[in-house]
């Protein structure tokens, strides 16, 4: 689940970006540009934030994650007497092995690959003299 709310997020945002840059996209048509040199650059563009997005985040997420993982967090209360009837003790424990992290680095790079193929369609349909008009 979420991974879908991920994927809807990342597909929004791109969605937002590529209307947004609809007029701009029109005016260096307009001016010569070729569709191909376009789907070139919104394809490196879409890389490298991918590339930069996946990168920042394992940057901060992996510190938090470690030192969570030296100090567990204790359940108290009620959930805690259930957590020994049941024999467990009752912490939250993390895990900060980095192929956790490198698996859902690369899981969330695809799914935002994926979503980059909405701009590819978006230019090759884009209609110059429709773009020029928003």
């Amino acid at each position: 689940i979420l991974y879908m709310v991920i994927a809807f997020g990342v597909l929004g945002t791109i969605m937002m970006m590529t209307a947004e840059r609809e007029r701009e996209w029109g005016v260096l048509l307009a001016l010569g540009m070729s569709k191909k040199r376009m789907l070139v650059i919104s394809v490196m563009e879409s890389l490298m934030i991918t590339f930069l997005g996946g990168l920042s985040g394992m940057i901060t997420g992996m510190p938090i994650v470690h030192w969570l993982s030296l100090h567990p967090v204790p359940i108290t209360g009620e959930m805690a007497d259930a957590y020994l009837k049941l024999g467990i003790e009752p912490v939250m424990a993390f895990s900060a092995q980095s192929a956790i992290f490198a698996a859902q680095a690369l899981v969330v790079m695809s799914i935002a690959l994926v979503c980059a193929v909405y701009p590819l369609y978006f230019i090759k349909r884009m209609n110059v003299a429709k773009a020029l008009r928003h």
